[in-house]
């Protein structure tokens, strides 16, 4: 459900969080706490590199605490690199997400010039599209022509999160 009164507050918040990290390099929640979720009890999925793992963690407490369910739960979850040290380990995580992924409502990759897992979870994401036409999937960043699949028709390509809650509320 969207609720209208707060579309600029949350737009307002998520445009400050990107310029912080992009841009200036700072924590994303620093600047505000007066988080309103224009969108309500929406399953999230956020796809990166580890090394954005706090980032990525910080954008999953604050929609948690907006009443949106996170379904990508790698990130709470130990390191398990290098994979080969910890195959056991790394067959359920892997597992883990693909399930996951499947749950979700929006998908969410955060682009980088490198990385691996990330692009096989958009592609999972891509695939559950073609069978049962969910989820909404976006990717973001400053590498938005990186790969091909970023031009699959059903993925929205945005340099920040505000482009993507626009599309959302749309």
């Amino acid at each position: 459900m969207i609720k209208s009164s707060n579309t600029g507050a949350w737009r307002s918040w998520l445009a400050r969080m990107v310029w912080d990290h992009e841009v200036r390099g700072s924590s994303p929640l620093a600047p505000t706490n007066k988080l309103s979720c224009c969108i309500q009890n929406m399953k999230f999925y956020i796809a990166s590199r580890l090394k954005n793992k706090q980032l990525v963690k910080e954008i999953h407490d604050k929609l948690e605490r907006n009443g949106h369910e996170i379904i990508s739960t790698w990130i709470r979850e130990k390191n398990i690199m290098p994979y080969e040290m910890y195959e056991k380990a790394a067959k359920e995580r892997a597992i883990q997400c693909i399930k996951e992924i499947g749950k979700c409502d929006i998908f969410i990759l955060i682009t980088d010039s490198e990385g691996a897992g990330m692009y096989t979870e958009l592609g999972v994401a891509i695939q559950s599209i073609n069978i049962k036409n969910t989820p909404k999937i976006y990717v973001i960043g400053n590498h938005l022509t990186r790969s091909m699949f970023f031009f699959y028709p059903n993925v929205k390509r945005f340099k920040t999160f505000d482009g993507v809650l626009e599309d959302i509320n749309n």
